[in-house]
C-alpha cells in the first residue's frame, strides 16, 4: 500500500502545465492551433534522446526525438506538436532507463471560447526511472488527460481522471 500511495503522489507531479493560450499571429484554419510544446525532463533539467509520438486513432501524426542543446531556439530538446481542435491523441514518451508514458490529449473547446488565436501550452514531462518505479515500467495505460479548462483558459491535467487513475492504482 505504500508503494501505491508514493506512486500515486510521484503521478500528481507527473505532468505539469506550465501556461497556456499564449498570444501569437492568426490561424488560417477552421478552428485555432493548438501547440503542446513537451519537454521531458529529470531533475528539472530536460532529457535527451527522448522519443515523442504522437497516436489520433492509429495513423503516427508525430515521431521525434529530443537531442542535445546546441543554441538554436527553440530548445532541441522541446518539441512542439501541432494539433487540431476538437480531436484526441494520444502522446507516447519513450527513452531506455526510463518509465514509458502515455498521456491522451483532447483538443475540444468549449463553442463560446474565442479561436482567433493558438493555444500554445507548455508541457513539462517528469521523466522516471524504470528502476525507481518497476510498478509504472511497461504500463500501457495513459497516467493523465490533458483538457481545456474554461477557467483557468488553457490547458491542463483533467482531475477527474487523476482521480480514477488513483483509485485503479489504490485497487492493484
Amino acid at each position: 500500500m505504500i508503494l501505491v500511495r508514493h506512486t500515486y503522489f510521484m503521478l500528481s507531479l507527473f505532468v505539469l502545465i506550465m501556461m497556456g493560450n499564449v498570444s501569437t499571429a492568426g490561424n488560417s484554419g477552421s478552428g485555432p492551433d493548438i501547440v503542446m510544446r513537451v519537454t521531458p525532463r529529470e531533475n528539472g533539467a530536460p532529457v535527451p534522446g527522448v522519443s515523442i509520438k504522437v497516436i489520433k486513432d492509429t495513423l503516427v501524426i508525430t515521431d521525434a526525438k529530443t537531442v542535445k542543446p546546441d543554441g538554436w531556439l527553440p530548445s532541441p530538446q522541446t518539441i512542439d506538436i501541432k494539433l487540431k481542435e476538437g480531436t484526441k491523441y494520444s502522446m507516447i514518451i519513450t527513452k531506455k532507463g526510463y518509465v514509458k508514458t502515455i498521456i491522451n490529449i483532447d483538443t475540444h473547446l468549449p463553442a463560446d471560447v474565442p479561436s482567433d488565436k493558438p493555444f500554445i501550452t507548455e508541457v513539462d514531462i517528469k521523466m522516471l526511472k524504470s528502476e525507481q518505479h518497476p510498478d509504472l515500467d511497461n504500463s500501457d495505460f495513459p497516467l493523465a488527460l490533458l483538457q481545456y479548462d474554461k477557467e483557468l483558459k488553457k490547458f491542463v491535467p483533467s482531475k477527474a481522471y487523476a482521480a480514477s487513475v488513483r483509485m485503479m492504482l489504490q485497487s492493484k
